[in-house]
Formats: C-alpha cells, structure tokens, sequence
C-alpha cells in the first residue's frame, strides 16, 4: 500500500481504522514521513502508542481513539483504508471534501464506490494471500 501510494518522508500519511497500528508505524520506519492512525477501539490505541515507544517514533507517529467519520483528515497527503467497500462508500464524501489535490487514497481489496481508481493491482502476502490494491488521486 506504502510503496503503491509513492509515500515519501515529506507525506503525512493518515490510517483510518489503524487497529493495532502497524500501517503508521511501518510508513514512519520505512519511509520517514508523520503518520496519524484513527481507531475507535481504545485497547487498540493503547496498544499501538505502546509500539511507537517502545520504537521511538513519538515525533513521528500518533494515534488518535476517534470515529473514523468524524475525523479531520485536511492535512493528510496520504489516506490508508482497510475497510469494506460500503464503509468505504460513506467515507468518500467526507474524504473528497477534506482532502488536497494530488492526496492519494490507497485501499486494500475494497474499492470507494463512485471513484476511479488511477491504478490498481494484485500483490501476494507472504503467507500466498492475494489482494487488491486501489489507488486513487485526489
């Protein structure tokens, strides 16, 4: 999803329903940039700030305990989705309204019904899964 969006260290890359926090964290190890995570389970969140100490990522990487339908998401450059396609669907609008020119939305199996997506291609997981990516541009 990462290397599909072209995430660089001058991105701010949000994760909508980051559950354990490993999308934020990866993007900030591996490509530098801020990360936000928004997840609604607050075990969840506790969890994944637990992980940005233990990796000191603090100036990097932030969770917020909030409903990913009233999260403000203006700055992000780049938006992570691992959501089915209908919650996807009532995210769009919102992500449409907030979102800057040329920020990219990146899905993982789940289109956002009514937008076109710039690319889109399958990849395997290590364990022989295979999945969608969708990439879309604001």
């Amino acid at each position: 999803m990462l290397d599909l969006a072209e995430v660089t260290s001058g991105d701010l890359l949000y994760d909508l329903g980051s559950g354990d926090g490993r999308i934020p964290i990866m993007a900030a190890q591996e490509f530098g940039c801020r990360a936000v995570g928004i997840e609604l389970d607050g075990k969840l969140c506790r969890h994944a700030d637990e992980k940005v100490r233990e990796y000191r990522l603090e100036q990097r990487v932030s969770f917020r305990q909030q409903d990913i339908f009233k999260a403000e998401m203006r700055d992000a450059t780049v938006v992570t989705l691992y959501l089915l396609t209908q919650v996807n669907g009532h995210l769009g609008p919102r992500m449409a309204s907030q979102l800057g020119q040329g920020a990219r939305v990146v899905t993982l199996d789940y289109p956002v019904p009514g937008w076109k997506p710039e690319k889109e291609v399958t990849v395997k997981s290590e364990g022989d899964v295979e999945y969608t990516l969708h990439l879309y541009r604001r």
